[in-house]
């Protein structure tokens, strides 16, 4: 028993039961330190004891010694660093502040050409931590000094791809999922690796979440994977997303199984006794184990139960294929193909295959003929995938001309209202004046009252419409006949929002 466990056991039973304190027998410092008490006062020097020896081990402490050699200065940095306002902005936004602008923001630093203050080097890395999905885009404004110092820290350390390999056989689900997420970005063929060492060994459960990383950098690199592998699991849920993953690779052997069986299924010609051209479709017959394994469900889902079992597999063979492939085939137009698909029987299957597909490969060409199908239905899921595969030179240039050929408010019924609510890049000012221009309108009535879908689309409207037009929309938003508590409330979050980023972007050119 030590010293200090023998003065601990006194204190506990108290100085009347013990016969004597225990005194010191060593020759060391803290023996010496206590021979200076008074043994006669059993209680004061019970105290004083109690007091003095944590005060000595404290102070008799040796700190550890690091052996690690001193790592090399970090290298001169080129890019200018931001301006106090700046600054401001970024401790703003990451202090939980407009935090949906911190994206725009990092952008235009990068583009700009400049990085972070030192100071705030540790809070960036520390919230790159916790969003992945914004790693890639922090990384632009660190800086050497901010790549420099993540290096020297073990959680900070996801930039420089170092330990990923110990990091991966020692972390949980979590910390894999976290580790694809970002890899997949930055080294696409290691990732798959990764998972590949471990697939045979994690549940099905596991295995899906992991799966549905490989979304991010999807390439043909991954196809032999999904096909050999993934495609023949023995869960359902791990085999249908391998197939949506391989019906987005246009070369992939599952695409070309899909494109064989939709081929057979149209025909583009004139029918007897009809002026012009149509798409006809000829359903399926027999289902078997080929479709399946290729992710052809064979029973509709809950929300398409009034569909055929024939035609619902048509649908999703002809979802897989390009839609360029028919252009190509039949020599057509996508403008022509839809109006002959328009005609012909099963236009809906078609019509409603042909959407999906052009917004799973990115055609903008058919993304715009079928524009008008899906506003008109007011199929938001179907216009979603279509704006999404338009450029941003299209989508203005289709945006404008509905607002030009529509001059009603733009409400819920106005066809180009959705079309804009989902065009989240940063508009032209000749856009967003068309829209200002469009309120200005109706707001001039007088006994106009704005409607909850032009509040709503203000939410979003702040965050497209470029910041040089706050100006014209203070003047636009804030007339006398705007009315309403909860339409001010809109506008002036609207306005608020709007100003911020002017400001933010002035900012970071000074």
């Amino acid at each position: 028993m030590s010293y200090w466990d023998e003065i601990v056991s006194a204190a506990l039973l108290g100085t009347a039961r013990m016969p004597a304190i225990p005194q010191p027998a060593g020759d060391d410092a803290a023996s010496a330190l206590l021979a200076a008490l008074d043994p006669a006062d059993p209680e004061a020097f019970l105290l004083s004891a109690a007091v003095a020896l944590p005060v000595h081990r404290r102070a008799g402490l040796v700190p550890a010694l690091d052996t690690r050699p001193i790592p090399e200065a970090c290298p001169p940095d080129d890019l200018p660093r931001l301006g106090e306002r700046a600054a401001r902005h970024m401790e703003h936004m990451l202090g939980g502040q407009r935090l949906d602008v911190f994206p725009e923001w990092l952008r235009a630093v990068a583009a700009a050409g400049k990085r972070v203050s030192e100071k705030m080097l540790p809070t960036l890395l520390d919230f790159g931590r916790a969003r992945p999905e914004m790693r890639r885009a922090i990384l632009g404004v660190l800086g050497e000094r901010g790549r420099w110092l993540a290096a020297q820290d073990a959680k900070w350390d996801y930039w420089t791809g170092r330990n990923v390999d110990k990091a991966w056989q020692e972390g949980d689900v979590d910390a894999r999922l976290t580790l694809l997420t970002w890899l997949r970005e930055d080294d696409p063929n290691h990732a798959r690796e990764l998972l590949v060492s471990i697939w045979p060994k994690e549940e099905a459960n596991e295995r899906y979440k992991y799966l549905a990383k490989l979304e991010a950098g999807l390439s043909m690199a991954d196809e032999p994977f999904l096909e050999e592998t993934a495609l023949d699991d023995d869960s359902r849920r791990v085999r249908q997303l391998t197939a949506r993953l391989l019906s987005w690779l246009p070369e992939s052997r599952l695409s070309k199984r899909m494109l064989q069986r939709a081929d057979a299924l149209l025909t583009y010609e004139i029918p007897p006794g009809q002026p012009s051209e149509q798409v006809t479709l000829h359903l399926p017959t027999h289902y078997d184990r080929t479709m399946e394994r290729d992710g052809v469900v064979k029973k509709p889902k809950h929300h398409v139960r009034d569909i055929e079992e024939p035609a619902w597999w048509a649908l999703q063979m002809l979802q897989v294929a390009p839609p360029g492939y028919w252009s190509q085939k039949w020599g057509a137009s996508p403008g022509a193909l839809v109006e002959a698909a328009r005609l012909g029987f099963h236009r809906d299957i078609i019509l409603e295959a042909w959407s999906f597909a052009a917004g799973q490969h990115r055609d903008g060409a058919w993304a715009a003929a079928l524009l008008p199908r899906a506003i008109k239905q007011g199929d938001n899921t179907g216009l979603f995938g279509l704006m999404g595969a338009l450029s941003v030179e299209q989508r203005e240039t289709i945006l404008m001309g509905m607002l030009q050929a529509n001059r009603k408010p733009l409400r819920g019924s106005h066809p180009a209202l959705m079309p804009l609510r989902l065009s989240p890049h940063v508009w032209s000012e000749e856009l967003a004046l068309e829209v200002l221009d469009n309120w200005r309108r109706y707001l001039e009535r007088g006994n106009a009252r704005p409607d909850p879908d032009m509040r709503e689309a203000l939410k979003g409207f702040a965050h497209y419409m470029p910041p040089s037009v706050y100006d014209y929309a203070k003047d636009v938003l804030t007339t006398e006949s705007s009315g309403g508590r909860i339409w001010d409330n809109a506008v002036t979050e609207f306005l608020l929002l709007l100003q911020f980023r002017r400001e933010m972007l002035e900012a970071i050119d000074e």
